[in-house]
């Protein structure tokens, strides 16, 4: 599903003229220069690590991949789907977990889409499935 965003991206202007210029080599629209920049990027260097809101102590927290269990109830039915691959820090010390807050506004939006598209096209509901398989999933 292809949806018109206000994205809130800082670019400069010599950013935007390598963007235009890009898109013009390919006779592509801007759009899909940056759809296939989002799908081939790979982070380069490990972000530095925040620190745990809940020591007292300067406890560093480390990046993990958290799968995330949701529990769905569409009409009379439940369904237990778990959201593999999301980008979080975890405290070493206590267990302390902090998400991204953009990144968990978007996957409930993108929650709300996968209901729909499984009740709509009938298919039988994975266990799991990574953000990834969502976004692709999403995009039909």
């Amino acid at each position: 599903m292809v949806r018109d965003n206000m994205l809130r991206v800082r670019m400069t202007d010599g950013e935007m003229l390598l963007l235009h210029a890009k898109a013009a080599r390919e006779r592509s629209s801007l759009s899909e220069v940056i759809r296939r920049a989002v799908v081939e990027y790979e982070p380069m260097l490990p972000p530095k690590p925040g620190l745990c809101p809940e020591e007292d102590e300067d406890v560093p927290m480390e990046s993990i991949l958290y799968d995330d269990v949701r529990e769905l109830e569409v009409g009379d039915e439940k369904h237990t789907i778990t959201i593999t691959g999301i980008p979080a820090e975890k405290c070493p010390k206590c267990g302390t977990i902090i998400f991204d807050l953009d990144l968990m506004a978007e996957l409930e939006k993108a929650e709300l889409r996968m209901v729909n598209y499984f009740t709509r096209k009938g298919k039988e509901w994975p266990e799991k499935i990574s953000i990834e398989e969502l976004a692709r999933l999403l995009d039909h």
